[in-house]
């Protein structure tokens, strides 16, 4: 199990920053995505060097398929934008990460999480940290979040991939249909990897057909090719979800339904 976690891990680590898109923006914060994931994918080989090499490679080569993969229109826009304004667009951008940051911490994120951190560090004691690390060095636990990631994030890159082909589907009235794709991609395959992970395929295919249910009517007042469309999403996510699912499952010695 333990070569599983490391193989799934150090690819997801490079994949992950691809699927969120303020990270996909930014070359260092896909790198720190990549030097965050694949350290916690070596805790339990931490004491040998090949381990480190590991995560450096991840981290310089998540960058590096991030400038590949990454659309060049969108980067062609970036420069010219650059060009156009120069340092006052940097200065721009920055103004705006530093608000959303004084932002961050005027908030109540911080009230909720300081006692919190504060109890668990003074209250637990050695016990509490043994743990968490037990837990970050636990095997299953790690084969299971590498699921998780995988269907969920990795899942929304492929089905975007796939749906790329099919883009002129989605102008128009059709765009309203589907204007909060991502966010329903990830919740929808969280919960078809959850109930197949927990062997429950009936309650997957429940929810399935609660999304077809609801998205039918829209469906029916809009333009032809926009169901043949939405049918290409949902089963292409549902394909990762399962595959994922079944994979983790047989990895944790678990029957495949």
């Amino acid at each position: 199990m333990l070569v599983v976690r490391l193989a799934e891990g150090l690819v997801l680590s490079v994949l992950l920053p691809l699927c969120f898109s303020r990270v996909r923006r930014s070359g260092p914060a896909a790198c720190v995505l990549a030097l965050v994931y694949s350290t916690y994918t070596i805790l339990p080989v931490y004491d040998r060097w090949q381990a480190w090499i590991a995560v450096l490679m991840s981290a310089i080569c998540a960058p590096l398929v991030r400038r590949r993969l990454v659309s060049t229109g969108g980067g062609t826009a970036t420069t010219a934008t650059a060009g156009e304004s120069g340092q006052p667009a940097r200065l721009a951008l920055r103004s705006r990460v530093a608000l959303e940051a004084v932002r961050l911490l005027r908030g109540p994120y911080p009230l909720l999480v300081l006692p919190a951190a504060f109890g668990a560090a003074a209250l637990g004691g050695t016990a509490l940290w043994r743990t968490i690390w037990r837990d970050l060095c636990n095997d299953r636990l790690a084969v299971t979040l590498h699921g998780i990631a995988a269907s969920v994030f990795v899942g929304g890159l492929v089905t975007g991939l796939i749906l790329r082909q099919f883009s002129s589907v989605t102008a128009g009235r059709a765009q309203a249909v589907l204007g909060a794709g991502t966010l329903l991609g990830w919740l929808e395959r969280m919960l078809y990897f959850s109930f197949l992970l927990a062997g429950q395929p009936t309650a997957a295919a429940f929810a399935l057909t609660a999304k077809s249910a609801a998205r039918f009517p829209a469906l029916q007042r809009d333009e032809e090719g926009l169901a043949e469309y939405y049918l290409i999403g949902s089963l292409s996510s549902l394909v990762v979800a399962v595959v994922m699912a079944l994979l983790t499952r047989l990895t944790l010695g678990l029957a495949a339904v």
